[in-house]
């Protein structure tokens, strides 16, 4: 089992999970069902801002060992958004039932795209401590 492949690997299919859920939710950008029930995080800038996310873990995935450090960065920007999903969550789950009804698509992530972002944050931490670890033992 090679190490760093297998984080490459996780940091690319992160980068396309964040790129194609968002292009897939929105339709191509034509659809902005997802925006409705939380404006300020799914609304368009902040989908442009999945986006952007989805090509740094793409551009950075063959080059991740010389800058682990990045991954402080990933884990933030993830629990970030677990952190606004967990606050939503609380205070509009009743809304679960309609948002479905409405757009099974745009209902469906907005109820899951924490647990999503709160497993890649996990990948993240797991793959920092792992490339330290085995930094640490060659030098």
């Amino acid at each position: 089992m090679n190490l760093k492949k297998n984080i490459k690997y996780g940091l690319i299919l992160c980068g396309l999970v964040n790129i194609l859920s968002v292009l897939i939710v929105t339709r191509l950008f034509t659809d902005y069902s997802v925006s409705y029930y939380q404006p300020v995080v799914m609304g368009k800038p902040g989908l442009v801002m999945i986006l952007i996310w989805g090509f740094a873990y793409l551009i950075i995935a063959s080059k991740i060992e010389f800058a682990p450090k990045m991954l402080l960065v990933f884990i933030a920007e993830k629990l970030f958004f677990v952190y606004e999903w967990a606050g939503w969550i609380k205070y509009h789950y009743s809304l679960a039932p309609e948002m479905i009804t409405k757009d099974f698509l745009s209902g469906g992530f907005q109820l899951i795209y924490g647990v999503n972002d709160l497993a890649w944050a996990f990948f993240f931490v797991f793959s920092y401590f792992a490339l330290n670890k085995n930094y640490s033992q060659i030098y």
